[in-house]
């Protein structure tokens, strides 16, 4: 058992709310792969659907052959990123949105899937892959910049 299974259903949903801040890495249960499977996922911007970018463990064969999409993968080091197995690669080039409600009934469920952080040390490269894509639309950039950047703004003024 978990130990924050055993606090009030309220007070592990407080837990989970004010855990849902960008560059927070998740393990959530979804159905953005067929078939639908738990994935790691990082939250780029929060409100009633919260912006996610995708991890992967390898690259598709698809995103290889194409090279606006291999330049927006960033890779994450397993040393850096302890909650990963083997690096693996974040797909800065499509943004999923999903229900708050359902990422907070799955992190209410198990509080272990609130994994950890992107490091601060791909956070530029990830801003720089969001910024050049491609592939997301202009509203997708400016919102993920908006939301990333101010946290790593506030991150940043809490340290010093």
């Amino acid at each position: 058992m978990v130990l924050g299974a055993r606090f009030p259903e309220h007070e592990r949903l407080a837990s989970v709310r004010r855990q849902l801040t960008p560059w927070r890495v998740i393990r959530l249960f979804c159905h953005l792969t067929s078939p639908a499977k738990d994935k790691f996922l990082v939250i780029g911007r929060v409100g009633p659907d919260v912006h996610v970018l995708v991890i992967n463990s390898r690259l598709a064969n698809y995103v290889l052959a194409g090279p606006d999409l291999k330049r927006s993968q960033v890779r994450l080091d397993a040393t850096g990123h302890t909650f990963l197995r083997t690096d693996s690669f974040l797909d800065c080039g499509q943004v999923y949105l999903v229900a708050a409600e359902d990422i907070e009934r799955q992190l209410i469920e198990d509080m272990s899937r609130i994994r950890g952080q992107a490091s601060v040390q791909v956070r530029p490269a990830v801003l720089e892959a969001i910024r050049t894509s491609r592939t997301l639309t202009r509203q997708q950039k400016r919102q993920l910049l908006s939301s990333l950047e101010r946290t790593e703004q506030r991150d940043a003024e809490q340290q010093h």
